[in-house]
């Protein structure tokens, strides 16, 4: 991951909903994809934009070039366990954050950031990027290095 990049997971609602009690920390490694079906046209209609690219692992299938804005497909023993998004806030666009949320809502599925879970919604997920330390850098850079500590 870039530091230019805003990362996310998404996970399916219903089983987010069977686990609510479940510590929001261990969430990604608790919830998988398993036994659910992507919609395969959510993910035609996202290649439009974030063409297949070749992934470092032959276990992640990848829209998107890893460096900019992709989505990964993480895969166990051909099973689907995560989905993750990178989001290059260097070029993002108002367009592209819609075509991810309506990937998303057309999956039933939530967003995981930051031990957060974040509704699909476009106000919800760009508050939360502009809270985030990617915001941070991309918005001053020397500023944002100066705070490390």
């Amino acid at each position: 991951m870039a530091i230019w990049q805003y990362v996310f997971y998404i996970i399916p609602k219903d089983k987010f909903d069977k686990y609510d009690n479940l510590n929001i920390t261990n969430i990604i490694d608790n919830i998988t994809w398993e036994g659910y079906e992507i919609n395969e046209n959510s993910i035609k209609t996202l290649s439009n934009i974030l063409k297949p690219s070749k992934s470092w692992s032959e276990d992640i299938k990848q829209l998107g070039e890893i460096d900019k804005t992709c989505i990964e497909f993480i895969y166990e023993n051909d099973v689907l366990e995560n989905i993750e998004f990178r989001l290059d806030l260097r070029d993002i666009t108002k367009d592209i954050i819609n075509l991810i949320l309506e990937f998303i809502r057309d999956n039933n599925a939530l967003i995981v950031c930051d031990n957060k879970i974040i509704n699909p919604e476009y106000k919800d997920i760009t508050e939360n990027i502009r809270l985030s330390k990617t915001f941070s850098f991309i918005k001053n850079p020397l500023h944002y290095l100066k705070m490390i500590k």
